[in-house]
């Protein structure tokens, strides 16, 4: 493995780590959602939970800026349906959706695309996400 991509391996867990461990300690004040990632290159494929006790309104502030490739978010439901999905390399949207008791997830993908087998990262971009239960 080339030095290049240890290097971005470890970045991306460390990303995770610290997105992980924000959204843990933000759960008192409502906040099930918490990442902003700045990068130069970036390829990210990753699913994390949220758990909703009760029926309530999850207010969903997104905004992502790529040079290059293209960012998606997915919102899915207990049952494993997608119930909001955004993609692009240049938006802002503020949302509101009405999630019931369970474990849900979202979903992130950057990426720059592929060349045959290879995965191409995203350049020079950053994306925010912001989930609250209301």
């Amino acid at each position: 493995m080339k030095n290049s991509t240890k290097i971005l391996v470890v970045l991306i867990l460390i990303v995770m780590a610290v997105s992980f461990t924000s959204s843990v300690f933000s759960r008192d004040k409502g906040r099930v959602i918490n990442e902003a990632v700045k990068f130069g290159e970036y390829h990210a494929d990753y699913k994390a939970p949220f758990v909703v006790n009760e029926q309530k309104k999850l207010i969903l502030d997104v905004e992502a800026k790529l040079e290059s490739g293209e960012f998606t978010l997915w919102i899915i439901s207990p049952d494993n349906e997608s119930v909001y999905e955004k993609k692009g390399n240049s938006f802002k949207q503020h949302v509101i959706l009405d999630v019931r008791k369970g474990t849900w997830y979202y979903r992130i993908k950057c990426s720059g695309g592929n060349n045959g087998d290879k995965l191409i990262a995203a350049k020079n971009g950053s994306y925010t996400i912001q989930g609250t239960l209301e």
